[in-house]
């Protein structure tokens, strides 16, 4: 057994079943000794130590050495409990099964290490055929230049982020075989088990047909996303229902994409004040085709000026059609670099 694993010292039976249940229904290994003779041996380097209160006062008469991450579990509450945890050295008291929630985010951080507190980049559609999956897509290619990053396709209808980046046949799993997940995912399982493209990870649907996610389970998704990765860009529909509040509620930067024409601006500027309820930081992406309406009048009809203006191109249709990706050299992929360059910097500053 590996001695980083978590440390569990108790006698207490209810404490055993609460935590082994615990992190047995969510992979997690844990290392048991009864007292403190039998902990020694990890108590340095178990990433977590778990010490019941039955066994709080054999650790303190025994001193194994002062070290951090160490939790004191009681099963009720008592003021003495944290006396005990202030002579174990113990960090926070955990009463059972109360705080089994935060004990498993205790444990699964643990055993994956430390977070990697991914910024996540929600993109919406103004109208259909805008050109935000494009959008996402490229500007996730981007990004994986630069730092770990995963792309999530939220949208069960769409045609598939897969597909549009040519890796539908790829080996992975896809939204329907997490869909009904429950409590905390482990980020790096999640990461191992994606498909990939170029150093990106991709979520997507498969050809089967969409899949129910809840917007609770699309949630812990998210958060492992959140945890595993340094950059997440979520391509979302154009419905405001749980998951895509989900998606908003954890968005360091949300883009709403638009194209030129009336019909689409007249949706953006219905969508972008919904959108700024659910969000701080919104800004106007617009596609240009040719025709349609001018950055000032844009700006007249939305209320705000364009954060970026992307050129159109055939190649692009053609391309996803074929399934081979958008060329990154072209104007748009530059642009989107362009783009990805200055959202990078804007995390660099508030972190």
């Amino acid at each position: 057994m590996r001695k980083n694993l978590p440390l569990l010292v108790t006698r207490d039976p209810v404490c055993i079943e609460e935590v082994t249940g615990l992190a047995a229904a969510h992979g997690i290994e844990v290392h048991l000794a009864s007292d403190a003779r039998s902990a020694r041996a990890h108590w340095q380097t178990a990433s977590l130590v778990m010490v019941g209160d039955d066994a709080a006062e054999d650790l303190v008469q025994e001193p194994l050495g002062r070290r951090s991450r160490v939790l004191l579990l009681a099963t009720h509450e008592s003021d003495a409990h944290w006396r005990k945890a202030m002579a174990l050295g113990a960090e926070h008291v955990v009463v059972l099964p109360d705080g089994s929630r935060w004990l498993l985010d205790e444990l699964g951080s643990a055993t994956e290490g430390p977070s990697r507190n991914g910024a996540v980049l929600a993109v919406l559609p103004a109208t259909g055929g805008a050109g935000a999956s494009t959008f996402a897509a490229t500007v996730a290619r981007c990004t994986a230049a630069r730092m770990r990053t995963i792309v999530i396709d939220a949208d069960p209808l769409g045609g598939g982020i897969d597909v549009l980046l040519g890796m539908e046949g790829a080996p992975g799993i896809r939204w329907p075989d997490i869909a009904d997940t429950r409590g905390r995912l482990a980020a790096s399982a999640l990461a191992d088990a994606l498909p990939s493209v170029e150093g990106m990870s991709v979520l997507s649907w498969s050809r089967s047909g969409p899949a129910e996610v809840m917007p609770g389970s699309f949630a812990e998704v998210l958060d492992a996303a959140v945890r595993g990765f340094d950059a997440v860009v979520v391509d979302l529909p154009r419905v405001l229902d749980g998951i895509v509040d989900a998606a908003l509620a954890r968005a360091s930067s949300v883009v709403v994409v638009s194209t030129t024409r009336v019909r689409s601006v007249i949706s953006a500027s219905r969508l972008i004040p919904e959108v700024r309820q659910r969000a701080a930081d919104v800004s106007l992406v617009v596609r240009a085709d040719g025709r349609g309406l001018g950055p000032d009048a844009i700006e007249h009809a939305v209320g705000e000026r364009e954060a970026l203006r992307l050129p159109f191109s055939q190649r692009i249709p053609l391309a996803a059609d074929a399934g081979d990706l958008v060329p990154l050299r072209d104007p748009y992929g530059r642009c989107c670099a362009g783009f990805v360059g200055a959202w990078a910097r804007e995390l660099e500053r508030a972190a």
